[in-house]
């Protein structure tokens, strides 16, 4: 499943019907009462201003084709970030009998918190957050795991627990030097970042980013390409 957002969509109104001011902030009133004013991340040749909706999509992608298929769409005010309908998306989808397992979506979309998870059962994929540091001893290019700075032997990922990523050492009798003196294991939090509940090294994840953008249509390119 695939979960995108088409671009803000201005309403006819250039007009506000009555301005008011309230505790010092500004507010603005126009003919269609659900139509927000807000403001968007930069792009280029347009104002960081918006009054009007956005599409939140969940769509199904076949992995041989790459035809895209829309299943649920919600549409809201523009100026609310689109993590907030993530989970009205997943819990109508599951409602409308629709079995979710795998989400691919853009950053603002992620679970952070592996709240929705926990929920749903429902693992979302998002490009890695730059604003999340990679822990220490992790390969930056291969996303390889390592027990210390001293460990060249990379670690076995076992699975997610109470949050945690844990790994193991995976090196055969003889091929570590520190064999007896480490503790063979380390546990590594779920973030945003490289550490998602599926770590973004995986080979699912890339293979799961190949059918993400095999079934973006050609106008959906603005939401841009993972990290890494």
């Amino acid at each position: 499943m695939r979960i995108a957002s088409k671009p803000e969509e201005d309403n006819d109104c250039k007009h506000p019907l009555a301005t008011l001011k309230i505790n010092g902030k500004k507010i603005r009133i126009y003919n269609d009462l659900d139509c927000d004013c807000g403001k968007r991340r930069n792009k280029r040749d347009k104002s960081p201003y918006v009054i009007g909706y956005r599409l939140h999509t969940l769509t199904a992608i076949d992995a041989v084709t790459g035809h895209s298929f829309p299943l649920v769409s919600l549409l809201a005010p523009a100026n609310h970030h689109d993590s907030h309908f993530l989970p009205f998306l997943v819990k109508l989808g599951q409602a409308m009998g629709i079995e979710l397992r795998l989400i691919i979506a853009v950053e603002a979309y992620h679970d952070k918190d592996d709240a929705l998870f926990a929920e749903t059962g429902v693992r979302v994929i998002t490009p890695p957050s730059s604003k999340v540091r990679l822990p220490e001893h992790i390969d930056t290019q291969t996303g390889s795991v390592f027990c210390h700075g001293g460990c060249e032997v990379a670690m076995l990922h076992m699975g997610v627990e109470d949050g945690s990523h844990e790994y193991k050492c995976d090196a055969t009798a003889g091929d570590c030097d520190y064999a007896g003196t480490c503790p063979n294991y380390r546990l590594i939090p779920l973030d945003s970042g490289h550490f998602q509940r599926i770590p973004s090294s995986s080979a699912q994840v890339r293979e799961a980013w190949q059918v993400f953008f095999r079934g973006i249509e050609p106008s959906d390119h603005t939401m841009g390409k993972p990290a890494g």
